[in-house]
């Protein structure tokens, strides 16, 4: 219809849209129609889609400035009402806006912003948000010209049918599910190994499907060029957290719930290790970085692996390697692997048995006073007894987790499907009563709930993403530093002199452990 002027028609259609949104002009539905009886359904679709969001983010910005004072009377009473769904998970909370129009458009792209909602949370789910809604309209649009034709006339009750309705409602409800955003923190955004290795994720994560790994969802990227991994919410803690926990408060971790959140994490590393093309060929993924701060536990009793970031997949066109590096965290390297070899199932098998060993000693298995230190007991492999720390494991696990950490990678399980059948085996021997899984979940669910309870305030960090404090724990072991969720690491530091060099996925400082909840005391500076 509109000929050879259609490019310069679109650009102009899309300029209006922009000016419209940033304008809080209502005049949207009559534009989205226009589109669809212009351009045809998807074409506006992509257009509006566009436009919306680009038009949506400067009203946002507008109002993140010292204008936002004079907007703030705009927003009204939406303002009070719509605060605590977005405190709750801005990111769902805005999506459901976007999908079902209960409050006006020129609203839901205020509030937000007076709200605090982080620029790229609000893009994405902007930018997600309105294409189904849009596409109902321009679909509806499109199909004008037959309604003209027949004399009909155009109303909203036509345009949302009962079918159409349920669809986004249907959507609205899915959006409601929770999710976590994770993205590269501002400090490393400019260091190109760091973007390479979060898009590796992005992409590894999308291609495993598996009950014990968490999913990834989507990924994306705002005007600033910040990336974003839109991932599966796991209602729990992690393994470390979740065995400080217990250490504080029942004084070791039973024995049983450790053979459970390794069972599940085997699982997951199967699901990496066994991946195949579509075409039916190996194309096994290394995880290199398993430890307690990747295996997530949900009260539910669900035991999920996460951060495929340093995962070393056959399929990938380019190293992010360079020879000689060895990525994961230092205390969980294999002894090949301190070497200078390669990372291979196996090197994921020793970190898993390494995760155990401490799970059930509170104790690291490798500790040095330095990361130079730990780096040449990972060398030289000497494993203290199990024995030495706990009276209640049974033989048979002792032999498991030594078999799991012996040096050579050849002496462990030839896969993590039989390293998990075997504990499973090892679980006949746990004490009569309760089932571990359930306990499991139980436990998750009591350490969440005891750790919310010393909830204090919501700070904004140096991202603008509002995060918690928390009150200093009473510690068992002295030196235990207070948990601070809005902490950042520091810049990595440069490792000690080796024969090869040391890249630590979480950098620490010298002298203080990598994990966020430490299991042991702090280490002393030489």
């Amino acid at each position: 219809m509109v000929g050879d002027a259609a490019g310069f028609a679109a650009a102009i259609y899309m300029l209006v849209y922009i000016a419209a949104v940033a304008l809080s002009l209502p005049v949207g539905l009559v534009l989205t129609l226009t589109g669809g009886f212009l351009f045809g359904a998807l074409l506006a679709t992509g257009l509006i889609a566009v436009a919306a969001t680009i038009g949506a983010t400067l009203l946002f910005l507008i109002a993140r400035s010292t204008l936002g004072a004079a907007l703030r009377a705009k927003a009204g009473p939406f303002l009070k009402k719509l605060e605590a769904g977005f405190r709750e998970n801005a990111f769902s909370y805005l999506l459901v806006l976007r999908l079902v129009p209960v409050v006006p458009f020129s609203i839901v792209n205020l509030v937000p912003a007076l709200l605090g909602v982080p620029l790229g949370t609000y893009f994405a789910a902007t930018a997600l948000g309105i294409v189904p809604g849009t596409f109902v309209f321009a679909s509806f649009g499109a199909g004008l010209g037959q309604i003209f034709d027949e004399g009909g006339m155009v109303s909203v009750g036509a345009i949302l049918t009962p079918g159409i309705l349920a669809g986004l409602i249907g959507l609205a409800v899915l959006a409601l599910i929770p999710v976590a955003i994770k993205k590269i923190k501002s400090e490393f955004r400019s260091i190109k190994n760091y973007t390479e290795m979060f898009i590796e994720e992005a992409r590894v994560g999308s291609e495993l499907a598996h009950p014990n790994i968490v999913q990834v969802y989507d990924f994306c990227v705002d005007p600033s060029g910040t990336y974003y991994i839109v991932m599966e919410w796991v209602e729990g803690l992690d393994l470390g957290s979740f065995v400080k926990a217990e250490r504080e408060h029942h004084g070791t971790t039973p024995w049983p719930l450790v053979v459970v959140a390794a069972i599940g994490t085997l699982r997951g590393l199967g699901a990496a290790h066994e991946r195949k093309r579509s075409d039916g060929t190996a194309a096994p993924i290394v995880h290199r970085d398993v430890s307690p701060h990747n295996i997530l536990l949900g009260s539910n009793g669900a035991v999920k692996l996460t951060d495929f970031g340093l995962a070393r997949a056959r399929d990938r066109m380019v190293s992010l390697t360079a020879p000689g590096t060895v990525k994961g965290k230092l205390s969980y390297l294999s002894p090949e692997v301190a070497m200078g070899g390669q990372a291979t199932p196996a090197s994921d098998l020793f970190a898993m048995g390494a995760v155990m060993w401490e799970s059930l000693t509170g104790e690291r298995l490798f500790d040095g006073r330095s990361d130079l230190d730990v780096f040449k007991l990972i060398r030289q492999c000497i494993i203290r007894p199990l024995a030495t720390y706990r009276d209640d494991l049974p033989a048979e696990l002792i032999a498991i987790i030594e078999r799991a950490l012996a040096k050579e990678p050849g002496d462990r399980f030839g896969s993590a499907s039989s390293f998990a059948f075997m504990l499973g085996e090892v679980l006949r021997y746990a004490p009569p009563g309760a089932d571990p899984q359930l306990t499991l979940a139980q436990r998750v669910a009591e350490h969440r709930a005891r750790l919310g309870a010393r909830r204090v305030n919501q700070v904004i960090n140096s991202d603008n993403v509002p995060t918690w404090t928390y009150e200093k724990p009473k510690p068992t072991v002295p030196g235990v530093p207070s948990l601070r969720r809005d902490a950042s690491p520091p810049p990595p530091p440069l490792s000690p002199a080796s024969s090869i060099d040391i890249e630590i996925a979480d950098p620490e400082p010298l002298g203080t452990s990598a994990d966020p909840i430490p299991l042991t005391t702090k280490k002393k500076k030489d």
